[in-house]
């Protein structure tokens, strides 16, 4: 198996981990107050609630909200941003007043592709 190949496994572990509330091998929990921050092209609230670090990726959960009067659609290519890894949106559509999660794995290399 290659590297890449090798990434993509582990780094959907790491999301699959942290989606099921646990804190994933060879990762610690760090306070968000201590993240870099992190604005993507989207129309929704971004809040960050737990971050794991590990040897080369930071994964973040944030809670997400639409402020807004209408219903919006979400895209996992709208979060992309320069160092972002993966995305994974809890759905594809977010309600007026309404809420839900995204988390987002972060590289420490500035590389965007998987």
């Amino acid at each position: 198996m290659g590297r890449r190949a090798d990434l993509r496994k582990n780094t959907g572990r790491t999301v699959r981990a942290v989606v099921n509330g646990q804190v994933p091998d060879d990762y610690q929990e760090y306070p968000v107050s201590r993240m870099p921050a992190y604005t993507p092209a989207s129309d929704v609230r971004l809040t960050p609630e737990r971050q794991f670090v590990g040897n080369h990726l930071r994964v973040v959960r944030y809670r997400m909200s639409n402020p807004g009067s209408i219903t919006r659609s979400l895209r996992e290519r709208d979060f992309w941003h320069k160092g972002v890894r993966a995305v994974m949106l809890s759905q594809n559509q977010l309600y007026a007043g309404g809420e839900g999660y995204a988390w987002i794995v972060f590289s420490d290399d500035g590389d965007t592709r998987p």
